[in-house]
């Protein structure tokens, strides 16, 4: 259960445990089995009124910021929609990493959750070529050192990238990425010439 793991790593890392949990009514929130979850670790469960997103407005303006940028980076690079998965993921890595005034001095949630500045230099444009080294392991002596990617996300582990080959179909992990910022794999090629993911 999602809950779990994050309630585990959340006092864990800041070693304050949770002692509410607001949520709205769906189904995922309202089981017998994620209730008596909350009863066992004495988290006061409080429920939004239906139909009413102000009371829970934080949340909802998170939501709508999210899906609004996730609309705005498929649109602005011509992707698939099926790449909504990956726009949204980035969206959320992006939004953590802006200040907001709902924190005191402006910092970043990223700030706040690891008490120490973040850099921005392995930010890229979401969307954009990306040519992953091959490994020489890999490859015969004529063969070509790069393949041509779409960055598509970014990883847990710093100077770590998810990639996209479109060509194969698949997701890849890499460190060894040259960017073309200027230039979006879609707008290039065209949306129609290259299957998204399945």
């Amino acid at each position: 259960m999602c809950f779990k793991d994050y309630k585990a790593l959340a006092e864990k890392h800041h070693g304050k445990l949770v002692c509410k949990l607001r949520t709205n009514g769906g189904g995922e929130y309202t089981s017998s089995e994620f209730g008596h979850l909350l009863k066992q670790e004495g988290i006061e469960a409080q429920r939004t009124t239906p139909y009413t997103p102000q009371s829970n407005g934080t949340s909802e303006q998170a939501n709508r910021t999210i899906i609004g940028t996730t609309r705005a980076l498929l649109h602005a690079v011509n992707a698939p929609k099926e790449f909504w998965g990956e726009a949204a993921m980035t969206a959320i890595y992006v939004c953590n990493r802006l200040p907001t005034k709902a924190l005191a001095g402006r910092q970043t949630p990223h700030d706040m959750w690891f008490g120490k500045k973040l850099s921005y230099k392995n930010l890229r444009v979401w969307g954009c070529l990306a040519y992953v080294q091959i490994p020489k392991e890999t490859r015969k002596k004529l063969d070509k050192t790069a393949q041509k990617c779409i960055f598509v996300d970014y990883t847990s582990t710093a100077q770590q990238y998810w990639l996209y080959d479109p060509v194969k179909r698949k997701f890849l992990i890499s460190r060894e990425v040259v960017f073309d910022e200027s230039t979006s794999y879609y707008l290039l090629e065209g949306s129609d010439n290259t299957q998204a993911p399945c």
